[in-house]
């Protein structure tokens, strides 16, 4: 069962219409649905996540407001996303589920359904890099971004250096011990791992060789024949899509013959 927010403006919502969405995505589709209002979600995702935590996790300090107002705004806010996630989730949580928290617009939210929940089991997974000791103690919510990824069971990241960061801050930030691969948190052990996100190539295999898979495929190849196809999705941003931009710029300034046919 997924929990998630609706990703869209709610405010102008009726009641009747968050009651019909709700009843339709837990019976059609085996979600529950996460009601912010515009305001709660502004501060959380646009100013907390994609201006503060962001940045951070990739290496790249705040270019945006620094004051403390603007941090301590989108902070609350962020603050309220995550228990309005654990709100819901405490509603329909029975013994022996299993809860398994996504990213790091959640970071909080598996301390406090530790708090809530009698003995849960818990895992988290961070999609994002884990940046070093030295910029991540730059972060002026540190130690509660910390504690609330060590309310789950196991942490694990992407790769062997973001456990041997996260590991490092929780020792040098938290004055925790560590035990191999795990921490011990009060009366408890959290396990800290690393396991790559992979594509499932077997399953796109079998997707291309749909109909309708085939069907676009030479409709493409119908279209731009002759020329060569380079296609992406990368955000605007400066840790992502902003630095590839350029080197495609510097790829055609390389190749000036391919200008005339890459579009």
């Amino acid at each position: 069962m997924w929990v998630g927010t609706l990703g869209m403006p709610i405010d102008s919502l009726t009641e009747p219409t968050r009651s019909a969405i709700t009843m339709n995505m837990q019976m059609v589709h085996d979600c529950l649905t996460v009601f912010v209002d515009d305001n709660t979600f502004e501060g959380h995702y646009t100013q907390f996540c994609r201006s503060v935590l962001w940045p951070v996790l990739h290496y790249q300090m705040q270019e945006g407001p620094r004051h403390a107002e603007y941090e301590g705004f989108s902070w609350d806010q962020y603050v309220k996303v995550n228990e309005a996630f654990a709100d819901v989730i405490v509603r329909e949580w029975k013994k022996g589920d299993t809860i398994w928290v996504f990213d790091y617009h959640l970071l909080l939210l598996p301390e406090i359904l530790r708090s809530r929940l009698p003995r849960p089991d818990i895992g988290f997974f961070l999609t994002t890099p884990f940046p070093s000791y030295e910029v991540f103690r730059c972060l002026f919510s540190r130690e509660e971004l910390l504690n609330g990824m060590l309310g789950a069971d196991l942490v694990s990241f992407q790769a062997e250096e973001y456990q041997d960061h996260f590991l490092q801050c929780c020792c040098r930030l938290l004055g925790l011990e560590t035990i191999k691969s795990a921490l011990q948190v009060k009366q408890r052990l959290v396990s800290v791992w690393y396991e790559s996100l992979q594509i499932d190539s077997v399953f796109l295999q079998r997707v291309r060789q749909t109909s309708d898979v085939k069907a676009w495929m030479t409709a493409i190849g119908n279209k731009y024949k002759g020329k060569r196809l380079i296609a992406a999705r990368d955000r605007l941003d400066a840790p992502g899509g902003v630095k590839q931009l350029l080197a495609y710029e510097r790829f055609l300034k390389r190749y000036p013959k391919w200008r005339h046919t890459v579009r």
